[in-house]
């Protein structure tokens, strides 16, 4: 299983903006999280 996380992106390095690391680790906080890697797609890029 995997899960796919779409979002902004930096234009400088094109990691995820803050608000798209803070849903990262959302989903790794809740307690549904079955250990599934979190993969992360940026759609401006």
């Amino acid at each position: 299983m995997e899960i796919n996380q779409v979002g902004r992106s930096t234009k400088k390095y094109g990691s995820p903006v803050s608000r798209e690391r803070k849903a990262i680790r959302d989903i790794r906080g809740s307690k549904d999280y079955n250990g599934a890697r979190i993969k992360y797609h940026p759609y401006d890029k």
